[in-house]
């Protein structure tokens, strides 16, 4: 007969140590956690760029001090939220697709639109919900260039007057 209670005991005392670790790692991180986000959200927003990727990331809209989180529900205090749906175009995936759902709101000046940044606007084709890629100014004004997450660019510059909303938190 082989004992193998040896092996068992190193295997559970092993466990055992990485529980710990994991437990201690994730209080220190829970501690620093706070005063992390209170640092990020003193910074300027600025365009963060996806590793790998020609893809900027949307500016942070919902000051963390205005959600609120308990075990049944989930509160957003700001002015002007709308309720979006998407059609199935598949434009946007994989970021999102038919069936997911997402909160809006207006924009009040070209200013408040960035690159990054996912906007709804309005063409002869109907309304479309696409990333910003860059924004500048010509002859015309304002204007920002836009496409699908996973299509070519949008054939024509956007003018201010065409943009509808702003996404500002996406549910999955």
């Amino acid at each position: 007969m082989v004992n193998h209670s040896g092996g068992s005991l190193k295997l559970i005392t092993m466990l055992i140590g990485i529980f710990v670790l994991g437990l201690t790692a994730g209080i220190v991180l829970g501690e620093l956690a706070p005063a992390l986000q209170r640092e990020a959200s003193e910074k300027p927003s600025a365009p963060i760029l996806v590793e790998g990727a020609d893809l900027a990331a949307p500016q942070d809209r919902i000051p963390e001090s205005r959600i609120w989180i308990t075990e049944d529900q989930a509160i957003i205090r700001m002015q002007g939220l709308q309720w979006a749906a998407f059609a199935p175009t598949g434009s946007m995936l994989p970021t999102f697709g038919a069936g997911h759902h997402a909160l809006q709101i207006i924009p009040t000046t070209p200013e408040d639109i960035q690159p990054g940044d996912i906007i709804s606007f309005e063409t002869t084709r109907g309304v479309i919900i696409h990333r910003v890629q860059a924004v500048g100014h010509d002859k015309r004004g304002w204007y920002a260039l836009t496409q699908g997450d996973n299509a070519g660019a949008d054939p024509e510059k956007l003018r201010w007057r065409q943009v509808k909303k702003v996404l500002v938190a996406i549910i999955y």
